[in-house]
């Protein structure tokens, strides 16, 4: 049986500073899109602030971006 599992890819950053893509946060998985600068959205499709009420301290939130893997797991 195959299984995707979510794994860091590269060092955590600033939130301003992560390509576009899934990122993780405080445990949780987030998408930043190509086309907002500084947008991204939860699973639930609410827009992503991280806790923050303004632009300037969301940008410095650190994040961890990740990328996705296929193993195969023994049943």
């Amino acid at each position: 049986m195959k299984k995707m599992i979510v794994v860091p890819e590269g060092w955590s950053c600033e939130f301003g500073e992560c390509r576009p893509g899934f990122f993780v946060f405080e445990e949780n998985l987030f998408l930043k899109t190509e086309y907002g600068e500084n947008e991204a959205y939860c699973c639930s499709g609410e827009y992503f602030w991280g806790g923050k009420k303004r632009v300037e301290a969301l940008i410095k939130l650190e994040v961890q971006p990740v990328c996705t893997e296929w193993i195969e797991e023994e049943e």
